[in-house]
């Protein structure tokens, strides 16, 4: 008895070498079927046509024609094989993979300088803690700015988180324009400090910040 699976090899590809290959095999099981039936009926149209030449001549083309075909199919297959096998065994392309490019970055280290008399920051070194090493700092409080690409901008144009104040004593004063290090008393600043528009506390609690000919000092 024989069992014939209707099933198409297409149907379980899930990939697109599968599904050519799928369609390849029912292709080729699709032209030994139909091989079989054309010698099959040249052979019927042979044998019932014994004794007319036409007949047999034609059952004799039709079987011919069949057997070229199937070897035709045998013949791609092995010459494929041999010239490289994998071109008869399909699988998904490999792709190389990319390469991020690593961009370079900006230099994030913190200077020493201050805010010079004409707003802008004026940068030293990372280890010169009191500026003696800028232009334009001199007279000026010496801060550490958070990165060196705001040197030479604005100091206006940075919030004040953007610096560390030194010595750590010293808070960021938002107040002022540009924001700049004052002397602090309890995180806050002082009473009196630089440029002395602060209302501040005072070192000695016992004193009370005064504002007395435009200066604000402890009394």
């Amino acid at each position: 008895m024989v069992t014939i699976n209707p099933s198409i090899p297409l149907a379980a590809a899930n990939t697109v070498p599968g599904m050519v290959q799928g369609i390849y095999l029912f292709a080729l099981s699709l032209a030994g079927i139909l091989a079989f039936g054309a010698i099959v009926y040249g052979g019927i149209k042979y044998a019932l046509g014994r004794g007319n030449p036409s007949s047999e001549s034609e059952g004799k083309s039709w079987i011919t024609g069949a057997l070229l075909g199937l070897l035709l199919l045998a013949g791609a297959y092995l010459i494929l094989q041999t010239v490289n096998p994998a071109l008869v065994t399909l699988g998904n392309p490999l792709l190389p993979a990319l390469q991020t490019p690593t961009l370079p970055q900006a230099a994030t280290t913190g200077v020493y300088g201050c805010v010079a008399a004409n707003g802008i920051y004026a940068c030293s070194t990372a280890t010169d803690s009191n500026c003696s090493a800028a232009v334009g700092c001199a007279g000026e409080t010496c801060i550490m700015i958070s990165s060196v690409s705001e040197c030479g901008q604005p100091a206006s144009a940075f919030p004040c988180g953007n610096t560390t104040c030194s010595p750590a004593s010293q808070v960021c004063w938002n107040s002022a324009s540009p924001p700049e290090c004052v002397a602090a008393i309890g995180g806050k600043a002082a009473c009196g400090s630089e440029n002395g528009g602060n209302n501040g506390p005072c070192a000695n609690k016992s004193q009370k910040c005064t504002l007395s000919g435009g200066t604000w000092s402890c009394k």
